[in-house]
Parts: structure tokens; C-alpha cells; sequence
């Protein structure tokens, strides 16, 4: 069974976890660092198997995968500090730090990025994995879909595409037939909105299928 730890306690650790123990590694014991006491304190009062560890390095001495989770400005002063152990197996979250940054502050060489967005919570997230190791692919499936993204720069348009995630659901609340067709035009039809289709298809599928630029881009969601 995988121990799986958090460096960085916020509002994605918080979506993730909840998802994650709703899914089939519910049973999953998970360390959380202390930071952000508030949520981390809820977060275990509220998840079984969820505990508050005493600081980050506790977290990495109790866990096998370990996912960063802090922001980027300091990220440097948190992780190079840390003992990290050769075995471990790290998912960073961590928006526009590049893998070989991570390899050299922590020592570690089994390294992913993945982007999830809060619909983890409810297991309807879909998050690009690079490189699409098994072992990450298999705990972001868990969570909806993981998408396989083998080109780094191909991750980056997908770290681009979901900072505008706020800024496209507002037009989409805004405008009842779905954004100007300037707006949401796919930079790469079929692939750049594919990890969007099942966001839209919970929250603004009437507005996206009325568009004529999005619609045809959106695959069917299995039943």
C-alpha cells in the first residue's frame, strides 16, 4: 500500500484529498504537512487515514509518493532543505517549475507534474500527466482521468490553458450561448479542450455544445 504525503496544505491538496478518499485508494494512509494549519486540521478531523504530520520533513520520512504542493515563489527555500530518500517518487504540482529544477533541489529522479483542478474533488477532473509514469497516471485516474503528455512543451500549453480556467467559466456564466467563438477557439482542435470536456460537461455543457467553434472539439463521455 502506498504512503502518500503532502508538502503544502491548500485548496488543491484539500479538493484532492477529498477525492482521493472517495475513490478505490481510499484506504491509502496520507501525511500532511503542517502548514495552513486550519485546512490540514480539518482535513484530518474530517478524511479517515489523514493525519497532520509535525513538519515537512515528517511527511517525507512517512511516505513512499510525495506530492509538492507549495507555491512556486518558495519553493526553493521548502524542498532544498529536505532530506528527500532516493526511493521516493515525487508529483509536483507546483505551476511553471520545470522537472530538472525539482531533480536538483531534492535529489530525486522518478519526477512528474501534473495539474489538478479542484474538480478532483468530486472525481471529474481531468489532469495532464508528464511523463506519464504508471504509477502517477494510476493515482490521477483515481481522481477522473489522467491524460498521458509525453512532450514538456505540449504540458506547458496545458499549464497555460488551465490558468485561464477562472477567467472562462466567468464568460461562460455571463453568456448564456457560450463565449465569443474569439475566445474559446481550440489552438489545437480536439486536443488543447480535451482535458475541459468533462468540466463542461457537468457545469456549462448547454453552453459549450451551442457554440460552433467548441462543440465539435468536445469528445463523448463514456456512460
Amino acid at each position: 500500500m502506498t504512503r502518500l504525503g503532502f508538502i503544502g496544505t491548500g485548496a488543491i491538496t484539500a479538493a484532492f484529498l477529498h477525492g482521493l478518499k472517495a475513490s478505490p485508494l481510499a484506504d491509502w494512509p496520507v501525511l500532511i504537512s503542517p502548514r495552513n494549519a486550519d485546512i490540514a486540521q480539518a482535513l484530518a478531523r474530517s478524511l479517515p487515514g489523514v493525519t497532520v504530520a509535525a513538519d515537512n520533513q515528517a511527511v517525507l520520512d512517512g511516505a513512499d509518493m510525495v506530492v509538492l504542493a507549495v507555491r512556486p515563489q518558495i519553493a526553493e527555500q521548502v524542498l532544498r532543505p529536505l532530506r528527500f530518500g532516493p526511493d521516493h517518487r515525487l508529483v509536483s504540482l507546483i505551476a511553471g517549475l520545470a522537472i530538472p529544477a525539482i531533480q536538483d533541489w531534492t535529489g530525486v529522479d522518478r519526477v512528474v507534474r501534473a495539474i489538478p483542478l479542484p474538480f478532483a474533488q468530486t472525481r471529474s477532473d481531468a489532469a495532464p500527466v508528464h511523463p506519464p509514469a504508471p504509477w502517477a497516471m494510476a493515482l490521477f485516474d483515481a481522481l477522473g482521468v489522467a491524460l498521458p503528455v509525453q512532450d514538456p512543451a505540449e504540458f506547458d500549453v496545458y499549464v497555460a490553458l488551465s490558468a485561464l480556467m477562472e477567467t472562462y467559466f466567468g464568460i461562460v456564466e455571463a453568456t448564456p450561448t457560450g463565449p465569443p467563438p474569439r475566445v474559446c477557439r481550440p489552438a489545437r482542435p480536439g486536443r488543447i479542450w480535451q482535458p475541459c470536456s468533462a468540466i463542461w460537461a457537468t457545469r456549462c455543457a448547454p453552453a459549450a455544445t451551442a457554440c460552433p467553434i467548441c462543440a465539435p472539439h468536445i469528445p463523448p463521455l463514456a456512460a
